[in-house]
């Protein structure tokens, strides 16, 4: 559960940063307002799962509290809204995973959905296991990118107060507006725009409720230790929410005019 939110802050940055870049560089100011907003409404899926792993300690999640308080029938529609959820969740960190393996192993570029269907492949062998070998198995490379994260930031640190940090090469793009928004966010097409970056942004709240599922798996005491990872799991995603300038760098298909 750890690893939900270092797939989804990447994720949630690069998506809203790429659409709002559409109309041109000066709609990424809208960007911080935009990470406000998905962090206000993080704060209160947070908040209330907090109460849900109190008063449901079971492992139910949300199906357990609809089913209880409102009867079977729509605790089947909640269920089946959280599978097309993690249906989603899967497929859209699998692909951003493939993605960054190609980007850092150039000659790998062609072979993303080889390599999504076989980390899909994979994560489902290991998740077959059991909750807890599961568990373990990703343990190892959840807590390898924490450090591999703490790791970058002091060493960036060091080379920026020595004088030696370089610039990324993706300082010299330029962002171009398309045709469609060449007036920038006005009108309903540029309305349209900020709901279709503040949508993408909510990737954020993807896979917030695995933690209500897996309170049986904590260490006593159980609900305690569920709710902390709550608070842990808001603070450490929403302090990226707000960074305009994290985005990764995309190569655009007619020629590097879009970044």
């Amino acid at each position: 559960m750890l690893r939900m939110p270092y797939h989804r802050s990447p994720m949630l940055r690069t998506k809203f940063l790429l659409t709002l870049a559409l109309a041109g560089s000066i709609a990424l100011i809208k960007s911080v307002w935009i990470g406000v907003v998905v962090a206000c409404v993080l704060a209160v899926v947070v908040l209330s799962y907090r109460q849900t792993v109190h008063a449901y300690p079971s492992g139910g999640g949300d199906y357990e509290v609809v089913t209880t308080n409102l009867g079977p029938s729509w605790g089947l529609l909640v269920a089946s809204a959280l599978l097309v959820d993690y249906v989603l969740t899967v497929a859209v960190s699998i692909s951003s995973g493939a993605n960054y393996i190609t980007t850092i192993v150039p000659h790998l570029r062609g072979s993303e959905v080889p390599i999504a269907v076989g980390l899909i492949i994979f994560l489902t062998l290991v998740n077959l296991r059991g909750t807890r070998e599961a568990g373990t198995a990703f343990a190892i490379p959840t807590y390898t990118s924490m450090f591999a994260i703490a790791l970058m930031v002091i060493v960036g640190f060091i080379r920026l107060f020595t004088g030696h940090l370089p610039l990324a090469a993706s300082a010299a793009y330029e962002i171009h507006s398309s045709d469609v928004h060449s007036d920038g966010l006005v009108g309903l097409g540029g309305a349209f725009l900020l709901m279709r970056a503040f949508s993408s942004g909510c990737a954020a709240l993807t896979g917030v409720e695995a933690i209500s599922n897996g309170v049986p798996n904590f260490r006593r005491p159980k609900s305690k230790n569920a709710e902390l990872l709550c608070c842990f799991w808001a603070v450490s995603g929403d302090d990226d929410d707000f960074d305009p300038c994290a985005g990764t760098p995309h190569r655009g298909t007619d020629g590097g005019r879009y970044v």
